[in-house]
């Protein structure tokens, strides 16, 4: 509202509001935030979930090697096999879409990156003589890793 009391329609970018308003004098900031906030919350917490699981299978499947490494990395192969959007789109078909089940999918079908990179890593760095030096003195694989 101005100062003669009526209301602020299509009005330029202001103080009051940065981004201007609608035809029906509502701020345009205050509802591209609110309309963001899923996006937000996907894309954080999927990048998040994406590196947590990528990180953990990677640091486990190269730091305990054989068959372990062998299991990891075929379950790594088996999601690289799979294409991203049209399992998405399979899954959102036979399910109600929510934005914690699309973080779920994110998670599910993109920690495989991380997870190689990861791993890559651990395999150099577990050679190195203060990893060896660690699990000479007794330091639980936990500790180690």
């Amino acid at each position: 509202r101005d100062d003669a009391g009526s209301m602020l329609r299509l009005s330029e970018p202001t103080g009051a509001a940065p981004f201007g308003t609608t035809a029906y004098g509502k701020d345009v900031l205050s509802q591209f935030l609110a309309d963001a906030q899923p996006t937000f919350i996907v894309g954080l917490f999927g990048g998040i979930g994406t590196g947590a699981l990528g990180f953990l299978v990677g640091l486990v499947s190269g730091y305990y090697g054989g068959w372990v490494d062998e299991v990891l990395m075929r379950l790594t192969d088996l999601t690289f096999s799979l294409p991203f959007t049209p399992m998405a789109l399979l899954l959102l078909t036979f399910v109600t879409p929510s934005v914690w089940l699309m973080t779920g999918i994110i998670v599910a079908f993109l920690w495989k990156m991380p997870a190689r990179v990861v791993r890559s890593e651990v395999l150099s760095v577990r050679e190195r003589t203060f990893v060896k030096s660690a699990r000479a003195s007794g330091a639980s694989d936990l500790r180690t890793m």
